[in-house]
């Protein structure tokens, strides 16, 4: 489907996801009325989020953003040694981030938390704590993970069997909800209204809307992404949202994120996505 803005592929678990722009609009507007009237946040509430590109990461970012959050990326840390990671600093040269501003941000205290459940508790990994804490499993289609999903169908119907309820799943760990489970009550909430941005913060080292994206189109110049495009990105070729998410809609193009990449079906993922680029 050439219509849809992000589409999302594993090739160890086979799983295929598109949203066009609309149904993404629609878990935007869902995350934002979740942290703006569930949650109580603000503009100028601040968020941490510990996961890898995906399409609910898409969704919790642009809701967060939509929300006029606060937003820390947070990279996988070192065995514990890099303390409380800060995400890379103010932009301040395309393409790239620095570590300015790193030092004062360490440790600064977060509202929110959007983790990876397999980076909860891992030895590898410092996550911080927030009054408000979600954690995604990212299993296929948005269901949440030991859930009957029926083929076909992105989300659960009316009446059909709830395991969680039943204990056959994974609860969520001690201290978090479940995001997408949290997110689909708040389905079809209007979209907060964004405008006038601009010169507000974006991140939690300071740098604001107008600078984030001004950086976010150098990217997909310099990348050579323009308006129409249609962009296969490789997950594990990269981690920073700037690059995989915000520097392909700046500029007015689709996302084809890669997991697990299976490099002998590239050439067949190329051509039935109609992709036109590959950085």
């Amino acid at each position: 489907m050439t219509n849809e803005l992000v589409t999302y592929y594993d090739d160890a678990t086979g799983e295929r996801f598109g949203l066009t722009a609309p149904e993404l609009g629609t878990w935007v507007a869902a995350t934002a009325d979740l942290l703006i009237n569930e949650c109580g946040l603000r503009r100028g509430s601040r968020a941490g989020v510990l996961l890898p590109p995906h399409w609910q990461t898409a969704a919790v970012l642009l809701g967060a953003w939509a929300a006029g959050i606060e937003v820390s990326f947070r990279g996988w840390a070192t065995a514990g040694l890099s303390g409380f990671p800060a995400e890379a600093g103010r932009a301040t040269e395309a393409g790239s981030a620095t570590d300015a501003g790193s030092a004062s941000n360490a440790g600064s205290a977060l509202d929110v938390t959007f983790v990876e459940r397999r980076r909860v508790g891992s030895w590898l990994d410092e996550v911080p704590a927030a009054p408000h804490q979600f954690v995604l499993d990212l299993a296929p289609a948005g269901a949440a993970r030991g859930r009957l999903s029926p083929e076909g169908h992105r989300d659960l119907p009316e009446g059909y069997r709830d395991l969680q309820a039943e204990g056959y799943r994974d609860l969520p760990p001690e201290g978090y909800r479940d995001f997408v489970a949290a997110a689909r009550a708040h389905l079809g909430a209007p979209p907060p209204v964004v405008g006038g941005v601009t010169d507000e913060v974006a991140t939690v080292d300071g740098t604001t809307f107008g600078e984030y994206g001004a950086v976010a189109a150098e990217v997909a110049r310099s990348r050579g992404i323009t308006a129409g495009d249609r962009v296969l990105i490789e997950t594990s070729s990269v981690e920073e949202p700037l690059i995989w998410l915000m520097a392909p809609l700046t500029a007015g193009a689709s996302i084809v994120l890669c997991a697990n990449l299976d490099r002998s079906r590239l050439d067949q993922r190329v051509h039935a996505e109609r992709v036109t680029r590959v950085p």
